[in-house]
């Protein structure tokens, strides 16, 4: 790469995420990502990638000094590495058991209210939130009420046609 193709701005930009990092502490790519994307027009899946790219490349380095340095407490990286990888494999454990009682949850509301209204039905009353409904007619005898949508059809001949209360 040719020194004149770099943009001083991707300099400038850089120099000022840094200061900023090094005052509040956060994370540069929290800061550097969107200045990419919105700033400079990169597509965000480029910003990220380069922000993981550098952060990874940094972090490994930084591994490395102080590691060598005698800084680490490295019984406190293995107890951290056990726990992070024991919660990633319960993690989608946990993630399917909560969706499969949310399944069997709705599903019993539902079984319980088609089961109040088929009992309704069958004694010829509307259920509850149906009865003070001006014009919610009941369904005619043979017919069927169709759920969620208050409307009663008539029953159906051989034909396939609605049979009329004229008939």
């Amino acid at each position: 790469m040719i020194l004149a193709d770099i943009n001083p701005l991707y300099s400038i930009a850089g120099v000022l995420v840094g200061l900023l990092v090094g005052v509040t502490g956060v994370g540069g790519g929290s800061l550097m990502t969107p200045l990419l994307v919105l700033a400079f027009g990169f597509p965000p899946a480029t910003a990220v990638g380069t922000d993981l790219l550098y952060a990874s490349a940094t972090k490994s380095v930084g591994t490395v000094v102080h590691g060598a340095g005698g800084t680490v407490d490295w019984k406190v990286v293995r107890r951290m590495a056990l726990l992070q990888g024991l919660a990633g494999r319960a993690s989608p454990l946990l993630v399917n058991l909560a969706h499969a009682a949310l399944k069997a949850a709705i599903g019993r509301n539902i079984l319980r209210k088609t089961d109040r209204q088929a009992a309704c039905h069958q004694k010829g009353e509307l259920p509850l939130p149906y009865r003070d409904v001006p014009g919610a007619g009941r369904p005619a005898p043979g017919g069927r009420c169709q759920n969620f949508t208050r409307t009663c059809t008539p029953p159906v001949r051989s034909s396939g046609r609605p049979t009329s209360s004229a008939e």
